[in-house]
């Protein structure tokens, strides 16, 4: 039987790993787990590699103990380089050693670091069955048939005497009559043409050149006015082959660069109109308040007055944002706080973000401390599946520690 999930964790979260292969496996999902896998007389570091090569989630248990395990890290080494879905599952709150941050920065956590375990097993199912989802085999092509030789035998007996004469016939006969087709007609087409009437060409009545229509008002949705079409008078002329302009070429930024927030459009090439679509959205903690809580989905529901706020002061905590399909970004806006001065500053305001894109490339984008959506706007587009949200410093509340994002929306028009 095929596994499908490998547990890399230390041995003193031996327990926690038992349970979490316990509840996979009885929701058909076979498991990898260490000693229990291990074939007795086998090497166990041959088995550790046949396991993880077999695997296509790799399940890393992130605990104090684990960032100290050199074990793991050799675990974690060898499922990035067979390229193994690695889904770190944190059961306590610490950060990734130095070892372990290089493979699992730009990853997508699972927090469990509240207790019970029980009730973050449910999502971490979920994950690993939309990676299987997403992570589809190839498409299996039957391999080519083999034709068979034919054999001299099998070859038609060569045509007689008569049949060879009649095809030399045949054969002379094409080699005089062609030359003087060509001739002929090259002699027809030479002529000049004196009585054939001139065709009038049809006549193309251009609609009138309207004025540009103002900019659209913050409250108006985007739209793209219709192009007005000619008025055609006669039969349809040919129509003429136009090419469309190029889309902008997405170009990822440079690690470290700071994005500013910005008012009005400023890159040369149009911005990107498409909205992504968000597929999951997923935070490294929730804030359960008065029975409700905070949820990291909140922030992209378009209502200013729901957002997502982490457990703590926010500081260290993150949120990612997966697409359905690869989205162009070409400027992120977020409202972190809102109300009038000084009513939001009761609580914590986001200061500074560090935002990762797919490919691992980040930038750090600094907030001002005011109540309004602010719009930060990238020189180039990017092409990424996913983008998280690590927040690095908040501006201090008056009363209020926790830290909250209201909304957070891609390619939109500044307001």
């Amino acid at each position: 039987m095929k596994r499908v999930v490998f547990i890399s964790h230390s041995s003193a979260d031996r327990a926690i790993a038992e349970q979490i292969c316990s509840f996979l496996e009885g929701h058909g999902l076979p498991c990898w787990v260490a000693p229990r896998d291990v074939t007795p007389g086998k090497n166990y570091g041959a088995a550790i590699l046949d396991a993880i090569d077999e695997c296509s989630v790799f399940l890393l248990i992130l605990s104090s103990e684990s960032n100290k395990s050199g074990q793991v890290v050799r675990e974690v080494e060898r499922a990035a380089s067979s390229n193994s879905t690695i889904i770190p599952f944190r059961v306590e709150d610490v950060q990734p050693s130095r070892n372990l941050e290089f493979y699992v920065s730009t990853t997508h956590w699972l927090d469990a670091t509240t207790r019970p375990l029980d009730k973050h097993l449910r999502e971490l199912l979920k994950a690993v069955q939309n990676w299987q989802t997403t992570d589809a085999a190839p498409e299996q092509r039957p391999p080519p048939v083999a034709l068979p030789t034919p054999s001299f035998s099998s070859l038609p007996p060569s045509p007689p005497f008569g049949s060879k004469l009649l095809i030399g016939i045949v054969a002379v006969l094409v080699l005089c009559l062609v030359p003087g087709y060509f001739l002929l007609r090259h002699e027809s087409v030479s002529r000049p043409v004196t009585s054939a009437p001139a065709i009038p060409a049809a006549t193309v009545t251009p609609a009138p050149v309207e004025s540009p229509s103002p900019a659209p008002s913050p409250t108006s949705p985007i739209a793209t006015p219709p192009t007005p079409m000619p008025n055609v008078t006669a039969s349809p002329p040919a129509i003429a082959a136009t090419s469309a302009p190029a889309p902008p070429i997405p170009v990822h930024r440079r690690l470290g660069e700071l994005l500013r927030p910005t008012a009005s459009l400023s890159a040369p090439s149009a911005p990107v109109k498409s909205v992504p679509i968000v597929r999951e959205v997923a935070a490294s903690s929730e804030l359960h308040f008065h029975g409700e809580v905070r949820k990291a989905s909140q922030v992209f529901d378009g209502k200013p007055e729901t957002g997502w706020v982490s457990e703590g002061d926010g500081i260290g905590q993150s949120l990612t944002v997966h697409f359905k399909v690869p989205a162009i970004i070409s400027s992120i806006s977020i409202l972190a706080a809102t109300g009038t001065d000084p009513g939001f500053r009761i609580r914590n305001r986001l200061h500074t973000l560090r935002v990762t894109f797919g490919d691992g490339a980040n930038q750090v984008l600094t907030l001002e401390d005011q109540p309004n959506m602010q719009r930060f706007e990238l020189a180039h587009p990017v092409t990424t599946k996913w983008i998280r949200f690590h927040i690095l410093s908040v501006y201090p509340g008056n009363k209020l520690k926790h830290t909250p994002i209201f909304e957070i929306a891609f390619n939109r028009d500044p307001k």
